[in-house]
């Protein structure tokens, strides 16, 4: 159950960010902000929505300046996969969360981003897989 609603939510969150249309979302004037803030199918918060607004702008930035955000990424990653256990965070989401709230982004702390690499797969949690680190020689 709880799934399905986490499901629903982020269909939801994409019904109202145009369905993360990044164009759409970098071009959100007061008028839709004041429109997010009365949807009671996402989280109201109004800091939260103009973040999110902002962050889409610095983001379109970083993509312009490195051709892809994975080129961002690799900046701080140099295109390796990282397997690691019991972690909230390590220093390529320390260094990759400092530079983006360098840039101006908001509410992306490096558990954030330490969230996000294991999302995209560059960073692999390996949790309880002992015989995939022995055999790969995986260093932790």
């Amino acid at each position: 159950r709880c799934s399905v609603a986490r499901g629903l939510g982020d269909v939801y969150k994409r019904q109202a960010y145009d369905e993360f249309d990044l164009d759409r979302v970098c071009g959100y004037d007061e008028e839709k902000i004041a429109e997010l803030c009365s949807d009671s199918s996402i989280v109201r918060n109004k800091l939260k929505i103009r973040a999110s607004i902002s962050n889409a702008r610095i983001f379109r930035d970083i993509v312009k300046e490195q051709a892809s955000f994975y080129d961002y990424l690799c900046k701080f990653t140099d295109g390796e996969i990282l397997y690691e256990c019991d972690k909230t965070t390590n220093e390529w989401s320390d260094r990759i969360s400092a530079d983006l709230k360098k840039r101006g982004m908001k509410f992306v702390g490096s558990v954030i981003i330490y969230s996000f690499l294991q999302a995209v797969g560059v960073n692999i949690p390996m949790i309880g897989n002992v015989d995939f680190i022995e055999k790969n020689k995986v260093k932790i």
